[in-house]
């Protein structure tokens, strides 16, 4: 189940200072390796704000290389920032995957996960954090992204983002 919350970046829980910490200062990298696009959707919601949707993919093979287990608890990460910095749009998850099921088709093609932020038109910078709970290894990705502003009526085509 996702959790969405505004206006806060990550809380340092169940071990997850350091994380945190790369998180609010946009670092990249990590034993987990990831790629985030991004794109925005030329539609509005009801407060006027854009889908900015985001595809984080997750490489099976890093997220694998943590040694014996059954199963791979992790935590996932998404932040929208404005271009003052503040947090616009957030969500977490927090799945159980079991490794017998899934280890080979993670191995082979790896993790994607799919949200959307409501986001205003403009520049935002898109955080992302995977967590290995039980290892601690983690990846961060951090791509800017430009919604554009909707004031054209009709058709409008977004060109991709990505990092």
């Amino acid at each position: 189940m996702a959790r969405r919350l505004r206006g806060s970046l990550l809380e340092s829980t169940s071990g997850s200072f350091l994380a945190s910490a790369q998180v609010a200062k946009g670092v990249s990298g990590g034993d987990i390796s990831l790629r985030a696009l991004a794109i925005a959707m030329p539609y509005p919601n009801t407060e006027g704000k854009t889908s900015l949707n985001v595809v984080l993919e997750v490489d099976g093979r890093s997220l694998l290389d943590r040694g014996d287990g059954t199963t791979l608890a992790l935590e996932i990460y998404g932040y929208a920032l404005g271009s003052d910095g503040g947090v616009e749009d957030f969500v977490s998850i927090a799945p159980t995957l079991d490794l017998a099921k899934l280890g080979s088709k993670l191995k082979e093609s790896g993790l994607h996960f799919c949200t959307a932020f409501a986001v205003p038109a403009g520049s935002h910078e898109l955080r992302s954090l995977v967590r290995d709970k039980e290892k601690g290894r983690r990846g961060l990705e951090s791509i800017e992204a430009t919604v554009p502003a909707l004031d054209v009526p009709g058709l409008f085509l977004a060109a991709p983002v990505h990092g």
